[in-house]
């Protein structure tokens, strides 16, 4: 297989404001941008998990409900992967200004290529790429790339500052910051420098390198080596040369971080014989494998050129960087921008590495709603911090007007301006590419089906894999990924969206990322159910359910909007003890403190309960539950107690089905934490120890942060002891990206430290 397929997912921020100025939420921000694309763009709706597929073959939807997702078609070279990616920013670009033509209230759209948030968040913004290979062995395939994976952002890297660090740390490479393991499946939490999630989207023995440890880039040199590289070195895995095995790493980990953090260039790190080496040599032992093969018949056309920009980008960065890549690479014109303009203010950014983030006038408001005004008195900011303070944060900003789509983002305007040598000769005609696939590969049929069908009121619907036609019961197969032309199989429908992805494997999967505490993931499936199935084709039980997820979700995301879900039942839910329940969870959830309605639906939950409403058993052990923590806040201990022994007492557990494992762990914390209060830690830490072992056998690593880890740290006598339980579930909370459960730790955090 001479040819290559490749690709590229990019995550955009966007934000929006009215014509007052006033910022716009994200999710009815969302609906309207992809409405925008569903009218402007020809299309067919997506059977694979939301968003529609578009006349150039690639796909476009939006994830988790805030932000958009575009991803290329399958390339068949690198200057088609640089193409796709332009056009799809043009693609965004040109839907903004359609929002603002149809959506009056709207003032302005932005867009933002980014990749980590500088607000605390731990947010990071996703850019995977996808290499067609048919190797086997995927531990292998490990081995061999994990070098040139953790070498290779000396030119494919972003550039900016470290999310994590105290100070205003530079760093070639800022997504490295967020990456935890050298191998991981995951994707959203755990990231790994190589990825073993295994969706091929093929048939078989094409398999899918599928990477999460790259950037979004400006730069057409940096996009064009990245995918071109890293393309040949998969090649030369296939087919059996071993081009990482004199340059593995010692820790890859270790190493990518320490490359990351070097925008000279000149750091070595160590390799398994014990030899010491740079990521400069490490690229040019690979980039010698790949000159050595590179005429052979299995490699693709484009290795010449791409050895040829390989070459040249290595010896440039040899010479002296980051002065010698200054207009060339993402990183290197940013540290020049930022290298600059603090000289201008008689600064370094050594000096800015040594400033911590301090609570500005916003943060000052938010700690005096939140009880923590003493904390603050003990800062005494200087005026000369308030000025490193400002600059700091103008530096932040000027790195996220970098990544500002259109003729207002920094790098476009320098670009327009004439100052970059970034770009490569063949990646050009971007309006073309908006409207029409390229031109080998199944993307090619896929691009014009769509053209061709779009506009036919649901009939079809398309994946990666095929497209089906739900009127003639007709499946177009698209697993070969160098499919030619088209094939309609005339046998009944094998492939649907709803048997492919049926609304049941849909909340399922929703299900098991909200079992594991990673509420964002659940949504995507959630709004996912939203976009492709019509609510009108559940049965009332599959919409009860779907709705009742759905309002936990947005709950436990922070939203103010699940009892506005659950009211979509349109029933009498005073009258329904499960739906009771929700409600008394949505209230205690969806701030940082239980809401004050969540005692009215408690009261309401129990004279149900003294009626004998019907009822599972499990959902009363969760009303305890939720009864119990509402209680112990109002400092009504006994009571709490009482029911939650109650739900615990052999009797009732015998009487009953056992509750959900997730429910009975939950009540074991909420119990710990009141026998702690009242002095009987021998019993609460035992309750833990159970708790535990349940939450970690089912992989409940939401609550094991949110409720078991908070309450150990609760059993801290000692500060140090205390901070080092909270700093744990402040990390577990960030990889699952759970931004309420997280404020309520740094509250909590913020209690027991003594510094501010």
């Amino acid at each position: 297989m001479a040819e290559r397929l490749m690709g590229q997912e990019t995550e955009y921020a966007f934000v929006g404001f009215n014509r007052a100025g006033e910022r716009v939420a994200s999710p009815p921000l969302a609906d309207a941008l992809m409405g925008s694309a569903r009218s402007l763009l020809p299309h067919l709706p997506n059977g694979e998990g939301g968003g529609i597929f578009l006349a150039s073959g690639g796909r476009f939807y939006i994830d988790v409900a805030t932000h958009p997702e575009l991803t290329t078609p399958e390339c068949p070279n690198p200057w088609d992967v640089v193409r796709y990616i332009k056009a799809g920013e043009f693609l965004l670009t040109k839907l903004g200004e359609q929002m603002l033509d149809t959506q009056r209230q709207l003032g302005q759209v932005l867009f933002f290529r980014t990749n980590v948030d500088y607000c605390g968040s731990g947010n990071t913004w996703g850019c995977h790429e996808s290499y067609a290979h048919r190797c086997q062995d995927l531990d292998l395939m490990r081995r061999e790339i994990v070098p040139h994976l953790v070498s290779r952002i000396i030119y494919t890297g972003a550039g900016g500052f470290n999310p994590f660090s105290r100070g205003l740390t530079f760093m070639v490479s800022p997504r490295a910051a967020t990456l935890e393991q050298e191998v991981s499946e995951e994707t959203t939490q755990n990231r790994g420098i190589f990825n073993t999630r295994q969706e091929h989207h093929a048939s078989e023995g094409y398999r899918r390198l599928h990477l999460v440890c790259g950037e979004s880039l400006f730069s057409e040199t940096a996009m064009f080596l990245k995918a071109g590289t890293t393309t040949l070195i998969v090649a030369m895995i296939e087919n059996g040369i071993r081009p990482g095995e004199e340059v593995r790493l010692h820790s890859a980990l270790e190493a990518i971080r320490r490359f990351a953090n070097d925008p000279t260039c000149q750091t070595q790190v160590a390799l398994q014989d014990g030899r010491l080496a740079s990521a400069i040599q490490i690229q040019r032992h690979y980039l010698a494998c790949a000159e050595q093969h590179r005429d052979a018949s299995w490699m693709p056309s484009s290795a010449a050129a791409v050895c040829r920009q390989w070459r040249e980008i290595l010896d440039l960065l040899a010479k002296g960087a980051p002065a010698s890549v200054a207009t060339k690479l993402d990183w290197a014109i940013k540290f020049t921008m930022f290298r600059d303009r603090l000289t201008r203010q008689g600064r370094s950014m050594e000096e800015m590495s040594r400033v911590p983030l301090l609570l500005d006038t916003a943060h000052e408001e938010i700690s005096r709603l939140l009880g923590l005004t003493s904390l603050l008195s003990r800062h005494d900011v200087t005026e000369e911090q308030r000025q490193l303070q400002t600059l700091r944060q103008q530096l932040c900003e000027v790195d996220v007007r970098c990544g500002q789509l259109g003729p207002s983002g920094v790098l476009d305007a320098l670009d327009a301006a004439g100052v970059l040598t970034h770009h490569i000769p063949g990646v050009d005609n971007f309006e073309h590419a908006m409207a029409n696939p390229p031109a080998l590969g199944r993307a090619r049929l896929r691009g014009q089906c769509v053209l061709r069908l779009a506009g036919t009121n649901g009939r079809y619907d398309c994946h990666w894999t095929g497209i089906a036609d739900h009127r003639k019961h007709q499946w177009l197969d698209l697993s070969d990924p160098f499919a030619t032309q088209e094939k309609w199989d005339a046998q009944p429908l094998q492939a649907s969206s709803r048997e492919m992805l049926p609304f049941t494997s849909l909340m399922e999967q929703a299900r098991s990322h909200y079992d594991r505490g990673s509420y964002r993931d659940a949504y995507r499936f959630v709004c996912a159910v939203d976009m492709n199935i019509c609510r009108e084709e559940l049965s009332p039980e599959e919409f009860r359910g779907f709705l009742r997820l759905k309002a936990w979700l947005e709950s436990r995301l922070g939203w103010t909007t699940g009892a506005a879900t659950l009211a979509e039942l349109r029933t009498d839910a005073r009258s329904d003890f499960q739906l009771v329940n929700d409600y008394v969870s949505i209230y205690r959830f969806q701030g940082l403190a239980a809401a004050p309605e969540v005692w009215e639906w408690i009261e309401c939950g129990n004279a149900l309960i003294a009626q004998n409403a019907p009822h599972q058993p499990s959902t009363r052990v969760s009303f305890w539950s939720h009864q119990a923590y509402a209680l112990k806040c109002a400092r009504r201990l006994s009571e709490a107690a009482e029911l939650l022994e109650r739900a615990r007492a052999p009797e009732f557990r015998a009487a009953a089905e056992p509750p959900e494992p997730r429910i009975f762990s939950r009540l074991l914390t909420e119990l710990a934490d009141i026998k702690r209060v009242q002095g009987n830690c021998v019993a609460a830490t035992d309750l833990l120890a159970e708790a535990t072992t349940i939450q970690t056998e089912h992989r409940y690593h939401g609550d094991l942060a949110d409720f078991t880890f908070t309450c150990r740290a609760r059993f801290g006598e000692r500060e140090p002891e205390a901070i080092e339980w909270l700093e744990k579930t402040h990390a577990a909370q960030r990889r699952l990206h759970n931004r309420m459960s997280e404020a309520r730790t740094l509250v909590l955090l913020a209690r027991f430290t003594s510094d501010p």
